[in-house]
């Protein structure tokens, strides 16, 4: 059975990406645009940076599905906006918007701060459509005592851990992905991966946020993106709740495809456990 929006005291997310592709904003490319929205988010998100790339702090080489955002590139200058314990950011650009968090407080309070952004965008000038939408989560889940791929047994689904074939020999990794159409231009991808004891992490800590915990590895990776593509058809119009509204439809599926890969021993042994952060 799985569990409501359970908030762990400690969770696994390292990492959680909401990214938005839209047709060229011009008002988002000049110096006033960018300037009218950071005043609007300054309070919040009162650190500011001008950057040539949206720059996604995955380790290079980690084998994430969403390494591939890792140099996504601008049309033009972008902005990226920080609070002041370096937890969350937004970063605008002409063509897209990222909004990262790091210390990942659940779904309600993450989708406040894409409102906030979405809202700030809309009062300054006029976006055209949507292209693409993502949710992206990056959990890396360590336990100390675990030596190899077997070991996670009793706190991940079996069915994630690969096949067994040579029970006589540990394996050192083990490597699970999945992509799946969930119809309407939505889809689900998903890697889950047991990394061994020299594993770098896959969210980098040399990114521009700090992190809840970092280390390398043994540990156990989900990387979960869910996404919305056009694919033919009229293009959306920009609009806040509607976009918000598809951010719930990815989320409730991604949020059962995590509670389905984990068991109730590393719920109580783990995420349960009060934080000491």
């Amino acid at each position: 059975m799985i569990p409501p929006r359970e908030i762990y005291p400690s969770p696994a997310v390292q990492f959680v990406v909401f990214e938005l592709r839209y047709p060229t904003a011009l008002f988002l490319d000049r110096p006033d645009g960018r300037e009218a929205i950071y005043e609007r988010l300054s309070e919040a998100l009162p650190l500011l940076h001008t950057v040539n790339m949206v720059q996604l702090p995955f380790a290079s080489g980690a084998g994430s599905i969403g390494a591939s955002l890792a140099a996504l590139p601008s049309s033009g200058a972008a902005i990226r906006m920080l609070n002041r314990e370096r937890t969350r950011s937004a970063t605008l650009g002409p063509t897209s918007l990222q909004i990262e968090i790091s210390i990942y407080e659940g779904f309600e309070d993450f989708a406040a701060s894409i409102r906030q952004v979405l809202q700030a965008i809309a009062e300054v000038g006029t976006v055209q459509g949507i292209e693409r939408l993502s949710l992206q989560y990056i959990d890396e889940i360590r336990i100390p005592g675990i030596a190899d791929a077997r070991a996670w047994t009793t706190y991940i689904d079996e069915r994630l851990l690969g096949p067994g074939l040579f029970h006589e020999f540990p394996a050192r990794a083990t490597n699970v992905s999945a992509d799946y159409d969930l119809g309407e231009g939505l889809s689900l991808q998903m890697r889950a991966a047991s990394m061994p004891a020299d594993a770098q992490p896959t969210v980098s800590p040399a990114g521009p946020l700090r992190l809840r915990s970092s280390g390398t590895g043994p540990y156990f990776l989900l990387d979960t993106t869910g996404a919305w593509t056009l694919t033919d058809g009229e293009v959306p119009r920009f609009i806040v709740d509607n976009v918000l509204e598809l951010c719930e439809r990815l989320h409730d599926p991604l949020h059962h495809l995590f509670e389905s890969s984990i068991t109730e021993r590393l719920r109580d042994e783990v995420l349960r456990r009060e934080s000491h952060e």
